[in-house]
């Protein structure tokens, strides 16, 4: 069995790395190819580093799901990953060394057995550290595919951070000081990505790390890490605000199981604003609009809240040199109950496409929702439903004679929340039935 083995020499945060392999000398981020084959599904290659050190070391392959960790001489797995960036590749991303040591980084595939050619990469980051309302500009190159900025943040703190280039595609992700990718972006508009606004889950070092998966894949960026302040709006009230350029943020609170609105109504019905509303917490978007009130005021209605906690509202200028006023308005809607051997009517339009049920339920019991329509109508439906937080695994038969059924077995006691959704966005009715046993 051949072993390739590397001498890891980083003299310094921006040194270069040399790797040696069978007398053959690559530079960082040089790739390396390998291949498992059914007499050696591990391969393991040997470096050594020194406390402080920060490596991304990446194996990609087209014909196997590939895992990679790092082993210290005491044989414990000091970092390991699977799938990343939402790939079947691997990456243990910005791994920073604890100690001295001698280590051993080991290729195989996620279930043992994988075999084919894959691609190694040692990378080193190249760390800057930043502070709330820094804008730093970086650069990729082919020795440096990506740049990690790190900061301290503290718990609730809400932070955004923006990536901006008029030459590569920008992403960034966020990470926690356990090198957990908490959030990211590439979608901040043309060739921008941002994160947040996001409200810091713990006090700890972060890691921001700035790189692109477009073409071109080199040039200049800018990365800004701003602090923000996001004024409360209590619900069912409405609060009057003031828009010049910039994004403005606000936060509410809520409770699980509540359907609620939110709508921006400009003054004067010219000012052209984005509404975006996003749990402040794990960051994902619960609700987007632009021009889906009046004139060019954005509204998102009879959003379905399963986590309850703050929610973070941002009113972004549509367009450059944006101003004006405008009013903000966050309003719930009570839920609808649901009764065993009962029948109800739902009607959907442009601005209704969920509705609410609750019901009181008990453990194993079953409940079936019978929808009436006609095939095409039905097709637009969907329902989901939670006990507790919790989602539940439902049952569905779809178009049965212009019926869809849907069967429900709680596990337990308590109170269920039956959200259905209409996504056809247009004027729809239907009878639905409550069946129990």
């Amino acid at each position: 069995m051949k072993k390739l083995v590397f001498g890891l020499a980083m003299l310094s945060l921006f040194s270069m790395i040399s790797v040696l392999a069978q007398s053959t000398e690559l530079s960082l981020g040089e790739p390396t190819t390998g291949t498992l084959t059914e007499d050696q599904l591990v391969v393991d290659y040997s470096f050594s580093a020194n406390e402080g050190d920060r490596l991304t070391i990446s194996a990609s392959s087209s014909e196997f799901d590939t895992f990679l960790s790092v082993i210290d001489s005491e044989g414990e797995i000091v970092a390991s990953n699977d799938d990343a960036n939402g790939s079947l590749n691997s990456q243990i991303d910005t791994f920073v060394v604890t100690r001295d040591d001698d280590y051993i980084l080991s290729v195989t595939s996620s279930d043992g057995t994988g075999i084919g050619d894959y691609e190694l990469v040692f990378m080193q980051a190249q760390l800057q550290t930043l502070g709330y309302g820094d804008s730093v500009q970086g650069s990729l190159d082919e020795g440096t595919p990506e740049v990690i900025y790190q900061f301290e943040g503290q718990k609730g703190d809400i932070i955004t951070i923006q990536m901006t280039s008029s030459i590569i595609d920008s992403f960034v992700t966020l990470a926690n000081s356990e090198y957990e990718m908490i959030s990211d972006d590439d979608t901040g508009g043309a060739n921008n990505a941002m994160i947040g606004a996001y409200s810091l889950p713990a006090t700890d070092t972060y890691t921001i790390r700035a790189f692109t998966y477009g073409y071109p894949s080199y040039g200049e960026f800018m990365i800004t890490l701003d602090q923000v302040e996001a004024t409360p709006i209590k619900l069912n009230d409405s609060i009057r605000g003031t828009i010049s350029n910039k994004p403005l943020y606000y936060s509410f609170v809520i409770d699980s199981g509540t359907l609620v609105s939110v709508q921006v109504v400009s003054e004067d019905g010219l000012l052209d604003t984005i509404l975006n509303i996003q749990h402040a917490t794990y960051g994902y978007s619960l609700g987007f609009d632009d021009d889906g009130g009046f004139m060019f005021d954005p509204e998102v209605n009879n959003m379905f809240i399963n986590e309850a906690g703050q929610y973070i509202i941002t009113v972004l200028p549509a367009v450059p040199n944006t101003k004006g006023n405008f009013e903000l308005r966050i309003t719930t809607k009570p839920t609808n109950t649901l009764e065993c051997d009962s029948s109800q009517t739902l009607s959907y339009n442009q601005k209704t496409s969920q509705i609410l049920y609750t019901m009181d339920v008990e453990t194993r019991q079953t409940v079936t929702l019978t929808f009436f329509g006609n095939d095409s109508s039905l097709e637009s439906l969907y329902t989901n439903v939670t006990i507790g937080g919790e989602y539940l695994p439902v049952d569905f038969i779809n178009d049965v004679d212009g019926q869809t059924i849907v069967e429900i077995k709680p596990p337990v006691s308590g109170q269920l929340n039956i959200n259905v959704s209409d996504y056809a966005f247009r004027l729809h009715t239907f009878q639905l039935d409550v069946d129990c046993e």
